[in-house]
């Protein structure tokens, strides 16, 4: 992704991104949450962010809870797909 399409980002989408970014798996919002130290509502906020730039897609549901979709970084064509199953 480019730095243009982050440069207008509030932080806390710029962070949920780059946890996004280090995530070896596709990540809930509550993980988000946990991982960041950011409230949930933030963590929503930032997602709706990045999803409105094409950056993150929400996908399926988290094997564990299946009312809590899956947040990742979109992927480019060749890019290796994470595994979306939590840890």
């Amino acid at each position: 992704m480019s730095n243009s399409t982050l440069e207008d980002a509030p932080a806390s989408a710029k962070f949920v991104h780059y946890v996004l970014e280090e995530a070896d798996h596709s990540l809930t919002t509550s993980a988000l949450a946990e991982r960041t130290g950011l409230p949930e509502r933030t963590i929503r906020e930032a997602i709706d962010h990045l999803r409105d730039r094409g950056v993150v897609e929400t996908r399926g549901a988290s094997p564990r809870n299946p009312n809590a979709p899956l947040h990742d970084l979109v992927r480019t064509q060749g890019e290796p797909q994470k595994n979306t199953e939590e840890p």
